[in-house]
């Protein structure tokens, strides 16, 4: 069916992200107050976008984009199969690289169904009473909890399997509830089944050859929840580099847009120029790493 698509429907020269697409005509210029003749360069994916504005430009590095749900993108030299995963593009980000795509399908809306659902009138007065979100008030109190010592244990499949089964009809399950179960257990348990989740995604690519050397984050929760983003540090045993950017996605564009307009021979260049060093980085608490991998082991 698919057997001769560019000679059919997608006829022309097919280009690279931040390559040059074309120019901005007279009337563009008019309707954006750009100069005439300004590059536009060659679209990507949103979330993509957001790789170079974080400051990802080499071989092993991934950027974990937390929000609703989490899209891990890798970049690496290294062209190989990794079962499971979204899929991979060589050239697909930046020019002589491969991206490869994964991710878990439920994380914040998994949150928000708990918050939404599962938690009592009361926490959410002594929220109001301390002039903080629900959100805030529940992270308050989860991370009360010390690491590997919660009894409720969680599967993230609220919204079916994304990576590594690629399985939307799957469920989420919780274990280990009892009577003296409180909610914040059972919210500490889904924010660390996310970072498991995330774990499994980082073991899958180490299987298969691919390295994961550094690892960013940027995304909503990436920047509201400092207890989620200590949990995936600690359970992942690296650190975490979040984006000094609110519009990752506006500012990746415009490093692509520097890039192709000829102003940097190479991409590397351009994003070492133009991002922002993180000034946020959570680093593993190295206690917490033996705990939460006796926990994977005895899982």
């Amino acid at each position: 069916m698919l057997d001769n698509l560019l000679e059919t429907k997608l006829k022309g020269e097919v280009k690279g992200v931040g390559t040059v697409a074309g120019f901005i005509t007279k009337q563009s210029a008019k309707l954006t107050g750009l100069c005439e003749g300004t590059v536009v360069s060659v679209p990507c994916i949103d979330a993509h976008a957001g790789l170079p504005a974080g400051g990802v430009s080499s071989s092993g590095q991934m950027m974990i984009i937390i929000g609703t749900s989490s899209g891990h993108i890798i970049l690496d030299k290294l062209d190989v199969d990794v079962p499971g995963t979204c899929g991979r593009v060589y050239g697909g980000l930046f020019p002589g690289y491969v991206v490869y795509e994964s991710g878990q399908g439920c994380v914040g809306d998994m949150f928000g169904w708990f918050i939404e659902n599962c938690v009592p009138y009361k926490y959410k007065e002594n929220a109001e009473e301390l002039g903080i979100s629900i959100f805030d008030y529940m992270e308050q109190l989860a991370d009360k909890i010390p690491a590997g010592e919660n009894k409720v244990i969680a599967l993230d499949w609220w919204n079916g399997n994304r990576t590594p089964y690629a399985d939307s009809d799957l469920t989420g399950s919780l274990f280990g509830i009892t009577l003296n179960t409180k909610p914040e257990d059972i919210y500490r348990a889904l924010i660390e089944a996310t970072a498991f989740g995330t774990k499994v995604i980082v073991d899958l690519y180490t299987k298969y050859g691919v390295e994961i050397k550094e690892v960013y984050a940027s995304g909503g929760i990436s920047v509201k929840n400092k207890m989620l983003m200590q949990i995936y540090s600690d359970v992942l045993g690296m650190n975490i580099k979040v984006a000094d950017c609110k519009q990752s996605g506006a500012t990746g564009s415009a490093i692509f847009a520097a890039y192709a307009s000829g102003e940097f021979d190479t991409m590397e260049k351009a994003v070492k120029k133009l991002s922002k060093e993180s000034s946020i980085v959570y680093k593993p608490n190295l206690e917490n790493t033996v705990k939460y991998k006796k926990c994977m082991i005895n899982m």
